[in-house]
């Protein structure tokens, strides 16, 4: 039960959060780059860019249903796995410092441990008094990637496939 409403919750937060990027892209184009530090000096550095757009489509100016459909997914599809492929490299990142800490639990430099403490408010998940294995489980759990289509789907429907006063 619980595990179904952490999912709904799930769900909620990222239907909204494409929802806010409707409003939200184009007023800050630029800022849009993931910042990823390396994990081992020497590491190159991993970023990754949005697609850019320059302003949000008029949803409402649409007459025709399967062409306001094809426009509102067009426009959020590319955001959807921006942000997908971001969560995945902080997964990828979260995994490879488990398996390190798995086998030597002081192995983790202090900037690691800063990192996954920024994880962990970034995801919601309590780093007082909590050990870090147990944070690392919460963490793999929150830390994934959210199916495409189930993104869509739920923005279109909480958003009137963006007609929606929130929407604009």
């Amino acid at each position: 039960m619980q595990s179904q409403k952490f999912w709904h919750g799930s769900l909620l937060v990222m239907t909204l959060s494409a929802v806010a990027v409707c409003v939200y892209l184009p007023i800050q184009l630029h800022n849009t780059l993931a910042d990823v530090p390396s994990l081992r000096p020497g590491e190159p550095v991993v970023l990754l860019e949005a697609p850019v757009h320059t302003e949000v489509p008029d949803f409402t100016s649409y007459t025709d249903t399967r062409d306001k459909k094809q426009a509102f997914f067009a426009f959020l599809a590319p955001l959807v796995q921006a942000e997908n492929s971001r969560i995945e490299v902080q997964r990828d990142r979260l995994l490879r410092l488990h398996e390190r800490w798995k086998v030597d639990s002081n192995a983790l430099k202090t900037g690691e441990l800063a990192w996954l403490k920024q994880l962990a408010s970034l995801y919601r998940v309590k780093t007082d008094s909590v050990a870090l294995g147990t944070q690392f489980d919460l963490l793999l759990r929150r830390v994934d990637v959210v199916p495409e289509a189930l993104v869509l789907v739920q923005a279109a429907n909480e958003s009137g496939w963006g007609t929606s006063r929130f929407a604009r």
